[in-house]
């Protein structure tokens, strides 16, 4: 744990417990120990301050923040060895359209398979079928996850009820309090929502995406929705998950698109989430007619797109001018230098920024695309000039 987070309303962050862990150990381990065993929370552990960070330089309304949870320390080590335990399992219980959190699955599987599934649509001219794919924007993910939906997933996915309760236990006893001006207001008891800052709230938001895998699944098992494979012999892609990005595939006619809504209706319905349908897009395969674009589109209620530009923050098609393609990349690069020159660094802290950032972009992109070496060598120009 880093040693200036997760301080509560004591002000004690984890560098107090580090520096005197040998005054204090012993008996933060023993309180842990007995709530792990007594499945009992004790009032105001899990009180939460919550720090506004801007996203904007002027911010007027409150979706131009972004929200970022203070747990208290003792119920973040408590939370940590929830979230150690239950990650021992994922593979085992988590679909393999999913791939955020994950031990030993990567971001790049799911990178080239949305690769693979576009460049199928893209060249599916004498393809019996047409096909379209679903990108879907869900607003406040994190916020809008009903605890009930939660708990009834993992009640069906066979945990015991001991580690049901232990889960809820951090869910349902958590209340806040909100930073303002440096002064923590007065506290409120939410009513749904994990929040960010806690370790165990990126694998509980899998657990309820796998409620949206199954409905997807089980269309498809029962023939309501009819996935893209790529070649004779390849899996049937229905959907690919990485967090809350999401991508649908179904063929383009009005009756899987209306089985889609249906779906999707159902898991905001049960979960509480809410699809963002304005930012949401639709593509279609080069075979499906205009009429059935509008059908579908109409039907899904999202903004039709003649392709989706980018997918993890990838372009999903690449054609024959790569250097405009991987032009974005540069400018990315370009544009954290920039940012970096305006302030005063140290020797050792460039060069970890550029190790950590610049270098880690190139290092994504180069794992599933080939980088001509004219925007390498344009890149690396850019780094010598800032050091």
């Amino acid at each position: 744990m880093g040693k200036q987070k997760a301080p509560g309303l004591d002000g004690f962050t984890v560098l107090f417990f580090r520096r005197y862990w040998h005054v204090i150990g012993e008996e933060v381990w023993m309180a842990i120990l007995k709530i792990l065993e007594t499945r009992v929370l004790p009032e105001g552990l899990n009180h939460t301050l919550i720090a506004l960070i801007p996203k904007t330089k002027k911010p007027v309304s409150p979706k131009e923040f972004r929200p970022i949870s203070l747990c208290n320390v003792l119920y973040k080590i408590i939370s940590k060895v929830l979230a150690n335990r239950l990650k021992t399992v994922l593979d085992r219980i988590i679909s393999s359209e999913q791939s955020a959190f994950v031990p030993g699955r990567f971001i790049t599987d799911n990178v080239m398979a949305a690769f693979e599934c576009f460049h199928t649509m893209k060249k599916s001219k004498k393809r019996k079928h047409g096909f379209f794919a679903a990108k879907i924007d869900m607003a406040k993910t994190y916020d809008r996850v009903e605890c009930k939906f939660l708990e009834g997933v993992m009640q069906r996915m066979g945990f015991v009820e001991g580690w049901i309760k232990l889960i809820m236990m951090g869910v349902t006893a958590v209340s806040y309090s909100v930073l303002v001006n440096g002064y923590a207001s007065q506290i409120f008891v939410p009513s749904r929502g994990i929040w960010q800052g806690d370790p165990l709230s990126p694998y509980l938001f899998l657990l309820c995406a796998e409620g949206l895998s199954a409905y997807v699944t089980k269309a498809m098992t029962e023939g309501r929705l009819h996935g893209l494979q790529v070649t004779r012999g390849a899996p049937v892609i229905t959907h690919l998950f990485f967090a809350d990005d999401s991508i649908l595939f179904a063929r383009a006619t009005q009756q899987e698109s209306l089985e889609l809504k249906r779906i999707l209706q159902a898991y905001e319905r049960e979960s509480g989430q809410q699809v963002n349908y304005q930012k949401s897009e639709v593509s279609f395969a080069t075979n499906v007619n205009p009429h059935n674009k509008l059908i579908v589109g109409g039907t899904l209620g999202m903004p039709i797109v003649e392709k989706q530009d980018k997918y993890l923050g990838l372009a999903t098609e690449v054609g024959r001018s790569k250097k405009e393609l991987f032009a974005g990349l540069k400018e990315r690069v370009r544009k954290k230098l920039k940012g970096w020159k305006e302030r005063t660094m140290s020797v050792a802290a460039r060069e970890t920024l550029i190790k950590s950032v610049a270098q880690a972009q190139l290092s994504y992109a180069m794992s599933v695309f080939k980088i001509p070496d004219g925007i390498l060598d344009e890149i690396q120009s850019l780094i010598i000039n800032f050091w």
